[in-house]
């Protein structure tokens, strides 16, 4: 100690400046306050090297009690505090505050470290310091260099050499926060490393401004997390990345992007259905991003890559009879559609109809009777630019089949991304010989949104965008098919007729000229009441003989003469009441045969 004070009179302490003999008290243990007189320093040096006792000491002097290390250029200071510390001792700084727990800065990099108020000798708290409590104990020595920017205040910068993750590991320290809210906070309202409230980190920003030698720590990445299982449709981009539609077959903040390696490694297409595990998105990512895959459209994925295109099928007739009369439903829409335009898997029929004539009554019932006959059918009601409370009522009719649809309430652009996605599953599930039908409900809609989307890129006049729109909706109409290879595709198309729209006009034209099964509802009935309104005259499958067996085709000619005979007699909508009183009285079409054979013509 004699040793120790010769170093540390006061005359000596006093021909030094105030920076250097800050610098010495931090090293002894206690920063001395920002507005400390610098005899007030020398007293607490003298103080601390046991030479005055603590009584004499202004309490405006004290700091926080830490450990520093001795600067390089202060040989006086090696005397006092004595050798550095052991070898395996831990080096690095990390911020204990008043209980005694480790609290992280928020401003902190991994140079720079702030301690939170600690307890002095006498048990009190004492002002902030910018030097932190070693971990190790008493007798540990942090490795402290000068900083740079010495002469501001003392401070110093601490090198934190890397240790070993376990208890007592300091947390990481967070990242300043950047335009666009990317930092990391805490979820209760708080910063991540003041959980308490205390605004200590407040101040150490408020004091750290102007430091120029910090290094901002990297964002701490939350992809490190245990991967989520996902699934969901894959919309692909032209650019040959793509996202995975997990909630909607809309685009969602929940959507899972997919790389252009991963689509090209497993020969991914636009509507493939794709499960796997997905990390959570990082720092200035948007999505979750998908790094296994583990089935495509319920298969192995390396199977998915030698599969067939869609385009490359061969298309036949269809020659698979889709019966809609349902025993078990008292409602006739079936069975006049089985006598008088019957369905076959792969057709593209197309349902035409005058506004407020009970198109979507027709196209629910059409629903309900494959849903409930046909359970080995992959069904999808595609529902575009639908009002909402129709939506819900399909969703509720429907207990397998699936609903896709696409409010009045969303853009055109919506509209046509589902209606387009819905079509690519569709073809997708055909390729792996599955048979699908597709129920769209409205096609002269989604030519509407084609019309939209085309205008608004400026590049063409009003014709222009609805010749554009019709050919669009013509083709989506025609990629309905049976395939020789297996499976099929078909597409019950409803559309508006007799509106005065040349659009609506000019889709009804062309797709009866595609369509191999038409049927049209009539205004006239409708006005009556009369539902059904189905046009008794203008139902027509083409090669009907391909879906019905020889008797069959020989009564529904039957009925269809009588039906034409009365029609030119007493009018259509007096053939239509007679043709639903005689599916009435008949309970198959045995006995509507019969009944006709015995009623005069």
């Amino acid at each position: 100690m004699a040793d120790d004070a010769a170093h540390f009179e006061r005359s000596t302490l006093a021909r030094k400046d105030r920076t250097e003999l800050a610098a010495i008290a931090e090293a002894l243990g206690r920063k001395p306050g920002s507005r400390a007189k610098k005899a007030e320093i020398v007293d607490l040096i003298l103080e601390l090297t046991g030479v005055t006792p603590a009584e004499s000491v202004d309490s405006t002097v004290g700091g926080t009690v830490g450990r520093s290390a001795p600067t390089t250029d202060s040989p006086e200071l090696f005397d006092a505090v004595g050798e550095p510390a052991p070898a395996g001792q831990p080096a690095d700084a990390v911020a204990v505050d008043a209980n005694g727990s480790e609290a992280a800065s928020s401003e902190s990099s991994p140079e720079v470290l702030d301690a939170s108020p600690a307890h002095d000798a006498d048990g009190a708290g004492a002002e902030t310091a910018e030097t932190a409590e070693i971990p190790g104990g008493d007798d540990a020595e942090p490795t402290e260099v000068p900083s740079p920017e010495g002469a501001r205040a003392g401070r110093t910068r601490v090198e934190r050499e890397p240790r070993a993750p376990g208890r007592g590991t300091p947390a990481p320290s967070a990242p300043p926060q950047v335009e666009g809210n990317d930092g990391p906070t805490n979820p209760e309202g708080g910063d991540a490393a003041d959980p308490d409230g205390t605004g200590r980190n407040r101040r150490r920003r408020r004091r750290g401004r102007d430091r120029d030698d910090v290094v901002s720590a990297p964002a701490a990445s939350v992809g490190d997390d245990e991967p989520l299982t996902v699934a969901g449709l894959l919309d692909l981009r032209d650019d040959g990345y793509g996202f995975l539609r997990v909630s909607s077959f809309a685009p969602t903040r929940d959507d899972v992007y997919v790389s252009v390696k991963q689509c090209r490694q497993f020969g991914l297409r636009r509507g493939d259905h794709v499960t796997g595990a997905a990390r959570a998105p990082g720092h200035k990512e948007k999505n979750p991003a998908l790094v296994r895959i583990d089935t495509v459209n319920g298969t192995d994925p390396e199977s998915s890559r030698s599969r067939p295109r869609f385009e490359e099928l061969t298309a036949v007739h269809p020659s698979r009879r889709v019966t809609l009369a349902n025993p078990a439903r008292q409602e006739p829409t079936g069975r006049i559609i089985d006598l008088l335009a019957p369905l076959g898997l792969g057709q593209r029929a197309v349902i035409a109809a005058p506004p407020r004539a009970g198109r979507t009554t027709v196209v629910r019932s059409i629903a309900a009777s494959i849903e409930a006959l046909h359970p080995d059918l992959h069904l999808v009601v595609l529902l575009v630019d639908e009002r909402p409370e129709e939506v819900t009522d399909f969703r509720r009719g429907l207990t397998t089949g699936e609903v896709v649809a696409s409010t009045v309430d969303r853009p055109a652009e919506e509209h046509v991304g589902v209606a387009e996605l819905t079509l690519e599953h569709a073809k997708r599930l055909v390729e792996y010989g599955n048979d699908v039908v597709l129920i769209v409900d409205g096609l002269s809609r989604l030519a509407r949104a084609y019309q939209h989307v085309v205008a608004s890129l400026g590049r063409s006049t009003l014709y222009a965008s609805e010749v554009a729109a019709v050919q669009l909706a013509k083709r989506y109409f025609g990629a309905a098919r049976a395939v020789e290879e297996g499976g099929s595709l078909t597409i019950v198309a409803a559309t508006v007729s007799e509106t005065g729209a040349a659009l609506d006009s000019a889709l009804v034209d062309e797709l009866s000229a595609i369509a191999n099964s038409e049927l049209h509802l009539s205004g006239p009935a409708a006005r009556l009441g009369i539902h059904p309104a189905i046009d008794v005259r203008s139902g027509a499958t083409r090669h009907a003989e391909l879906l019905r067996e020889e008797r069959d085709g020989e009564r529904a000619g039957a009925v269809a003469r009588r039906l034409d005979d009365l029609a030119q007699q007493q009018g259509e909508v007096a053939a239509l009441m007679w043709f639903l009183d005689a599916l009435a009285r008949s309970g198959d079409d045995d006995a509507l045969a019969a009944g006709l054979a015995s009623e005069p013509t």
